[in-house]
């Protein structure tokens, strides 16, 4: 099931890159090499993947050496460059242990150019010649050429998957796939930009240094470049450097991490949307206590004449099964305390379900089932057809709004409640110090995200340091804006000052601090926060409180930024 929210997506494998070795013909690439005699024109196809090798000291004298297969015979096609000054009288090859003339079959001696062709006796193998060369004194000499024919066997590790970390990564990288050649494992995958490439440079770790991946095909200004680098095996990781260049911000760098696994879900391939999971008694209309467990969060796709559910329970060890409509839902994944199932159905107002329910701990016996009504429901039922409803929706997919029934978009939001959004965008880690604020004692002990959210911002500089942050004080506009201004300075790694010209707004005198004009200035260039028009005038209110409808249409707005790019 493909799902929209990022903690669960997945990259899919495409375009296999397997090489055949059944028959001569089958080396053969889309491209072409003419053979010309004086009495015909034969066309020999390239071999894919094939490398010659003339040695160093002759590949001055032989350029484009080339592995061609014709009538499902082996050759080797290479042009003898000498502008001016031809001195290459002959070249000879090994056959039937006899040196014989190679094929001239394009171009003569004298115009200084010739292209050559002598057959080999297979793709991996070596050719002994000799090359005579006039000296300028009238001597000939002899040289001896060894031609060595390779070719890199190239098989795709079909259940490899390839991700990052943070997910947020993968946003310019497709088709991505684990390969093997020769025994050594690489990450095969394209840059694809179109019209937009942003994307300047991209390095991974070999032997302890960042080194540029390899570009097989494309340059940055066609959109599309074919890349690749080694990893250890299919299922490791290597460290990765990026730097994007955005419009109006100039590079933005960030480390993150390739991770590849063979670990995949035999799990149906389905698009889904986000719907808010909603558990009631056997009536289906009073709540039910096992909406504690069940995460509100659920994903359902349409699948011929039903629709694909998935939800996910707390609780595991406690929680035995779930049945609906009295068959076992498919457990699909397991992570921490959570179990996530998978069912089938054509009603989503109303899922008949058990829940079989064990607990057996020190002075606690108890084993029951649970009957329940599911019904799933489209979120956010206040923002349906309203200017918000997009921003609102890619927040909830990304993971960076919970879901719910609604959103309350006219309400107002207070610093405690931005800061968790604007760190779970950020993505902050599981744990962070704690930064000295005297005032998080409630929060510490009641919600550890939003906890770790305000000591997360804090230790990047997006909010100050002090004995108090008043997370639960209404959040104005200008506070919003410096908080995003500070994280894009931190995912940029700089102070992107743009100037602090905000004369567009009709009350920009009440933003007095070059910091804060700062940050209007830069948000109003990138499209994240423009103002309110009034009449002929556009107001910035920056002493006004902050809207969650506001607050969502710039946090979405922004994410191109913190997202490099995506």
């Amino acid at each position: 099931m493909k799902k929209t929210q990022s903690r669960a997506t997945k990259a899919v494998l495409a375009s296999l890159l397997a090489l055949s070795l059944a028959v001569p013909t089958s080396f053969a690439s889309a491209q072409t090499a003419v053979t010309t005699t004086a009495q015909s024109t034969v066309e020999a196809a390239v071999v894919d993947g094939a490398k010659v090798d003339v040695g160093q000291a002759m590949s001055r004298f032989f350029t484009s050496p080339t592995l061609v297969v014709q009538d499902g015979k082996f050759y080797v096609q290479m042009t003898i460059a000498e502008g001016g000054n031809p001195l290459i009288a002959k070249v000879t090859t090994e056959r039937n242990g006899e040196q014989v003339d190679v094929d001239v079959i394009d171009g003569v001696r004298e115009s200084g150019t010739r292209v050559i062709q002598f057959p080999v006796a297979a793709v991996n193998s070596t050719t002994a010649g000799k090359v005579s060369v006039d000296m300028p004194n009238g001597e000939v000499k002899v040289y001896d050429l060894t031609v060595n024919v390779s070719q890199e066997v190239v098989n795709v590790v079909e259940d490899a998957v390839v991700t990052t970390n943070p997910e947020r990564g993968m946003a310019h990288f497709e088709d991505a796939k684990v390969i093997e050649k020769n025994g050594k494992y690489f990450v095969d995958m394209t840059i694809i930009e179109k019209s937009n490439p942003l994307v300047v440079k991209l390095t991974t770790e070999r032997d302890g240094e960042q080194v540029d991946v390899d570009v097989i095909d494309g340059v940055r200004e066609s959109g599309t470049r074919h890349i690749q680098f080694p990893i250890a095996s299919p299922d490791s990781s290597v460290k990765a450097h990026i730097e994007v260049d955005i419009p109006k911000m100039g590079v933005i760098a960030q480390d993150f991490t390739f991770i590849a696994s063979t670990e995949t879900e035999e799990v149906e391939e389905l698009d889904a949307n986000i719907m808010l999971a909603k558990v009631f008694k056997e009536d289906g209309k009073s709540p039910s206590y096992m909406s504690t467990y069940v995460e509100k969060t659920a994903y359902v796709a349409e699948d011929d004449d039903a629709y694909i559910v998935e939800v996910s329970l707390s609780g595991k060890d406690m929680i035995k099964s779930l049945k609906v409509d009295g068959e076992d839902a498919v457990v699909t994944e397991e992570a921490g305390d959570i179990r996530t199932y998978q069912f089938a159905t054509t009603d989503l107002s109303n899922v008949e379900a058990a829940i079989h329910v064990v607990v057996d701990t020190a002075g606690i016996k108890y084993d029951t089932t649970h009957n329940v009504v599911f019904s799933f429901v489209e979120p956010f039922q206040d923002m349906l057809g309203t200017e918000h409803e997009a921003a609102v929706k890619n927040l909830n997919a990304l993971g960076i709004v919970v879901t719910a029934e609604k959103f309350n978009a006219n309400n107002s939001i207070n610093r405690g409640q931005f800061a968790l959004m604007l760190a779970r965008t950020l993505g902050m880690p599981e744990t962070i110090a704690d930064q000295g604020f005297k005032d998080l004692t409630t929060i510490q002990k009641q919600d550890a995200e939003r906890y770790n959210a305000i000591n997360y911002l804090a230790s990047i500089g997006v909010v100050q340091k002090s004995d108090k942050f008043n997370p639960g004080n209404t959040l104005t506009r200008k506070q919003g804006a410096l908080m995003i201004y500070r994280a894009m300075n931190h995912v940029a790694g700089k102070e992107l000052n743009y100037g602090a010209n905000i004369d567009g707004f009709a009350d920009q005198a009440l933003v007095t601090e070059p910091e804060a004009r700062n940050a209007f200035a830069l948000l109003n260039q990138g499209g994240i926060l423009t103002g309110t028009k009034k009449g002929d005038h556009v107001y910035v209110n920056p002493n006004n409180p902050l809207k969650r409808g506001q607050m969502a249409k710039i946090l979405n707005n922004s994410l191109k930024y913190f997202q490099m790019g995506k």
